[in-house]
């Protein structure tokens, strides 16, 4: 069987003044069946480093995906803590309202309601000032006017 190989010699006159003051000679060639089994391995160890650095890209973007999700996570979470202690305090405001009103606080609110609306509030009004006290997000004016009623009642 015959061997063929294929090779190209150049060869590169550098000439000053039209004299040949260097010459290079260059030959290229064909890789042998060895030289291009290697060229081949390092051909595959190439793109094997390449298909791992997609891999790792993409583990990346799935970690970055992760770490947002866990920090929303957390923010979702403080937020309902915080919406627990606010509902727990709204709560906490109802049922001192009831324990008020229990103990009789209620007819001094209506009493409260004569000094700050200037007129007594009728038995059928009365739901319609539970509704404006606890539509109230501040109380200090109707519990300033109980303060004031109750220093009025010690005065006479």
């Amino acid at each position: 069987m015959a061997k063929i190989q294929l090779s190209t010699r150049v060869t590169l006159d550098i000439t000053e003044n039209g004299k040949v003051v260097d010459t290079f000679k260059i030959s290229f060639r064909e890789p042998s069946k060895r030289q291009q089994r290697e060229i081949g391995k390092e051909n595959e160890e190439i793109l094997d480093l390449f298909k791992k650095s997609q891999s790792l890209d993409r583990r990346l973007e799935v970690t970055e995906a992760k770490v947002s999700a866990l920090k929303e996570l957390e923010n979702a979470k403080e937020l309902l803590t915080t919406a627990k202690s606010l509902d727990k305090l709204y709560i906490d405001r109802d049922n001192i309202e009831d324990r008020f009103i229990d103990l009789g606080g209620f007819e001094k609110m209506l009493e409260a309601s004569r000094l700050t609306f200037g007129h007594a509030v009728s038995g059928e009004d009365k739901d319609r000032l539970r509704d404006f006290i606890e539509d109230q997000s501040d109380y200090s004016i109707i519990m300033g006017a109980i303060a004031e009623d109750a220093k009025e009642q010690r005065g006479k």
